[in-house]
């Protein structure tokens, strides 16, 4: 008897050593606690369907519902560090369903896999509600030593039975995300996102991937070949596959599986969400409430905090360049070691010499631009603690 209770004793340490859970290093989320049922993903068949209430109970704790023609209502995030973007908090996933994103928000269970994301140069980065689900809503690109992928904006239209197979406009340098190809595979990205002052460079030099298909009743993203990151990021990449958690959370990384909750959500039904800001106090808000969640983690003013972090993102823009140089260096030594005359040797070493010359001018550029952000964030910090200040 006491023999094959300890049997049973290792047999439940075991399993439970093969549970990971996805990591929160993220301000502002709540921890669930609560016990999850699953039960095996059977194309997106659900016990039922919910309304679109589902979207505005599960994100009004997080973050402000505001008006914005012509979407109607979108979701601004508040819980969100300095210089977030989206699908940056969490990590890249390969499933039977191609390339998953899996968020450690609380939030994220929505807001990656229905939906679309939009820019507002007042508003920041706003969600608009879909009622699809998918692995991921992104294009990508790769290049030389860098993979890329960006949130569809709003107008980027799926077709019913088909998907998205290409891009109607060329998406702005804002939209794209990059890293170097051997961080793809981490666990936790957003250390390794490079400032987007970089971006232009590395739309330029890499190839757009759009492939956003349907099979069954499935949507797959598979735009990066499995193979391809493989060899870019030179790690293995495992296949998990997708099953569905009967309760909402965090997605939970199970040896082989991933479970996610992605019920139904009907979209013929009009909803008002229970509180919707204007624009104008919306950006107050955020503001506040960011401010309000540095004191919170770091017990120092959200001032110093940001002059910190953006310290760290003019080392990572001074790093990137640098990588770039020397990759130039190495690319020119090759093509001088394979040229077989003087005179090829020669136009290799011209050729050479324009390309540094035009990287160290983009350089530049990208330092004044980073410099020009930066300052203007700041300022409008600045500004928001003074009036908060002067309400008091």
């Amino acid at each position: 008897m006491m023999r094959r209770l300890a049997l049973l004793l290792g047999f439940v340490i075991l399993a439970a050593g093969c549970v990971i859970y996805v990591p929160r290093d993220y301000t502002g989320d709540v921890p669930n606690t609560g016990d999850r049922g699953r039960y095996d993903y059977r194309g997106s068949r659900y016990p039922g369907e919910l309304g679109p209430e589902y979207f505005y109970d599960t994100l009004s704790p997080f973050g402000f519902w505001v008006r914005r023609s012509p979407y109607g209502y979108v979701w601004i995030p508040h819980s969100t560090a300095y210089g977030w973007r989206p699908y940056t908090s969490g990590r890249w996933l390969w499933t039977d369903h191609g390339w998953t994103w899996v968020s450690g928000y609380e939030w994220g269970q929505v807001c990656f896999h229905y939906g679309r994301w939009g820019w507002d140069a007042a508003l920041g980065w706003y969600w608009v509600p879909g009622f699809r689900w998918g692995p991921s809503w992104v294009a990508w690109r790769y290049g030389p030593g860098h993979i890329g992928w960006a949130p569809l904006p709003p107008d980027v239209r799926f077709e019913v039975g088909v998907g998205i197979s290409s891009l109607p406009y060329a998406l702005s340098d804002r939209y794209w995300v990059f890293v170097e190809d051997r961080f793809f595979y981490d666990t936790r990205l957003s250390p390794h996102v490079i400032p987007p002052e970089r971006n232009l460079t590395f739309v330029r030099a890499s190839q757009l991937r759009m492939d956003i298909s349907v099979q069954g009743e499935r949507i797959l993203n598979r735009g990066l070949e499995k193979s391809r990151v493989s060899d870019l990021s030179g790690r293995g990449i495992t296949e998990h596959r997708l099953r569905q958690s009967q309760t909402p959370g965090r997605p939970e990384i199970h040896t082989g599986f991933l479970y996610v909750y992605s019920p139904r959500v009907r979209d013929k039904e009009s909803y008002v969400p229970p509180r919707v800001l204007d624009s104008s106090e919306v950006r107050d808000r955020v503001i506040e409430r960011k401010m309000e969640g540095y004191r919170e983690k770091s017990g120092q003013p959200l001032e110093e905090e940001i002059r910190q972090i953006q310290g760290q993102e003019r080392k990572k823009l001074e790093e990137s360049q640098q990588k770039e140089i020397e990759r130039l260096v190495r690319q020119t030594e090759e093509e001088k070691n394979k040229a077989k005359t003087r005179t090829e040797r020669d136009r290799v070493e011209q050729e050479s010499k324009e390309r540094l010359s035009r990287a160290k001018t983009r350089h530049e550029t990208e330092q004044t631009e980073i410099k020009n952000r930066q300052t203007k964030e700041r300022e409008k910090v600045s500004k928001s603690t003074a009036t908060k200040k002067k309400k008091r």
